[in-house]
Order: C-alpha cells, then sequence, then structure tokens
C-alpha cells in the first residue's frame, strides 16, 4: 500500500489537502490498472465490494473476483487502443466518520495523447487507521470506453 499521507495517524485534512491526497491516490490506481499491478490494486479494496453498473448491482467478494473484473476492463482499455489513463478529480464529498464519495473522471489516452474515451465513477472511500485511502463502493456513472472500438491497424497517423 501506498500511504498518501505525511504523517501515519493525520486524518484532520484541510478540504484542499484532501482534494490534493485523493487526486495523488486515483492516479496512482490509474497507473497501476494499466501496467497491470495486481497486487496492489486488491489492497485498496474492502470486501464484499460494491459495484453499480448500468442499473445493476454486483458483488465482488474476494481480491481474486476484483481482479478477475479489473483484468477484463484492462484488456478492454487495451484492445481500444488505450496506452495511459488520466484521473481527473471532479469532487471529493466532506463526507462523515471517516468515509467520503469522490467523483472521478477517467481519461483513456491512446499512442497519439488523444483522449479515447471518458469514464465518470463514483467512489465511495475511507481513511484506515494508518492512512491509506480504501474503496467501500464504486458506481460506474458513465462508461465511454465500453463503447469505444478497437483502432483500425492500417490508419495512417
Amino acid at each position: 500500500m501506498i500511504n498518501f499521507l505525511t504523517t501515519d495517524t493525520d486524518l484532520s485534512l484541510s478540504q484542499e489537502d484532501r482534494e490534493a491526497l485523493v487526486a495523488r491516490f486515483f492516479q496512482a490506481v490509474a497507473d497501476a490498472f494499466m501496467s497491470g499491478d495486481h497486487y496492489w490494486l486488491s489492497g485498496i479494496y474492502i470486501y464484499p465490494l460494491v459495484v453499480y453498473v448500468d442499473g445493476n448491482i454486483f458483488l465482488e467478494r474476494t481480491p481474486d473476483e476484483t481482479l478477475s473484473a479489473l483484468f477484463e476492463r484492462r484488456q478492454a482499455a487495451v484492445q481500444a487502443g488505450t496506452k495511459a489513463i488520466r484521473s481527473t478529480i471532479k469532487s471529493v464529498g466532506a463526507g462523515a466518520a471517516g468515509r467520503f464519495p469522490v467523483r472521478v473522471d477517467w481519461e483513456f489516452i491512446d499512442a497519439d495523447g488523444r483522449v479515447i474515451a471518458k469514464n465518470e465513477l463514483q467512489y465511495f472511500c475511507r481513511f484506515d487507521p494508518t492512512g491509506n485511502i480504501l474503496i467501500e463502493i464504486l458506481e460506474f456513472i458513465s462508461r465511454g470506453i465500453a463503447t469505444v472500438k478497437k483502432p483500425n491497424s492500417g490508419r495512417k497517423h
């Protein structure tokens, strides 16, 4: 795990500091997703993980279930031509009892640096006692990557 706080127990952050910390965390999630760092990714969720997609609720009961789903999502992104993902924090809610909502835009970037798709997700997060951010619930608000076609290998750049 990566501890994004400057001290192990200082959870009393200003909203600006919390937003900066959350932005670093979600970019680390994007980077780990694209690099296939399954070990790190398996440690950022609380199980059972509740996932809302297209009006349906799914439970991922174990890290193995989550990693399987992440692998499929990563394959779809790579097949669509994604070379990197840029995360943009749209909002970080004040929350209560150490829990807080985060709205994130994920921009899928191709080899030419163009945004080829964008997903928007809502996460419900909390800090563990050592300052790590953990994800309890996630909701797909929009999934642009699901509609992206594999690039034509014969096209000119």
